[in-house]
């Protein structure tokens, strides 16, 4: 739908800012996932896939910015990709494990700031030259248990799709989040009833 020049939060993400400004982030917000990868991996595939995910889904690209104490949804056009990239291959396995665990930890309480951060972290370590773990955090703010599927299946067919060299086959989506805060704050006023 037609978007003002500001855009509400929805009423979820109102009480996930609202909980995050009374302390230091909010990291039990955090949303984590671990996977480990045989064979070939393709880093250049997996970088398309994760740009393809931020410009399919606005909400992964979007931070929450006050303007006199008002929060307001803020997309961003321009951005680094999140992904960082390490080697741990040149280290031994049980320390690998250790190391692995650790920093996947690490991972999992680093706070997001909510002004700033594009809403989702990548880490991508080589374990060998066969064997790659891949670490994904999103803050709650942008997704739940539900969504949480639904990226991890589009990024799997994305890094598929690409690695066999062929185009994105997910069509744009034809709404965003966005469109639903702003259908809330329509219905809130009764415009919808």
């Amino acid at each position: 739908q037609e978007r003002p020049s500001r855009l509400p939060l929805s009423f979820a993400q109102q009480r996930l800012w609202f909980i995050d400004q009374m302390g230091e982030g909010s990291k039990q917000y955090n949303m984590t996932g671990r996977y480990e990868h045989s064979g070939m991996f393709n880093m250049s595939a997996f970088e398309l896939a994760v740009k393809c995910l931020l410009e399919r889904h606005e909400v992964l690209r979007t931070c929450i910015r006050s303007l006199n104490g008002e929060p307001e949804q803020v997309i961003l056009q321009e951005y680094s990709l999140p992904i960082e990239i390490g080697d741990l291959s040149a280290i031994g396995k049980s320390e690998q494990a250790s190391l692995v665990d650790n920093m996947f930890n690490d991972e999992a309480s680093a706070i997001f700031d909510l002004s700033t951060d594009l809403m989702i972290r990548v880490r991508v370590l080589k374990l060998a030259e066969q064997k790659h773990v891949i670490f994904y955090t999103l803050h709650h703010i942008t997704s739940d248990g539900w969504s949480l599927s639904i990226f991890y299946n589009e990024l799997s067919l994305l890094y598929k799709t690409f690695c066999d060299k062929k185009t994105n086959p997910l069509a744009p989506l034809n709404y965003q989040y966005a469109d639903y805060a702003l259908w809330q704050r329509e219905w809130l006023k009764g415009d919808l009833l």
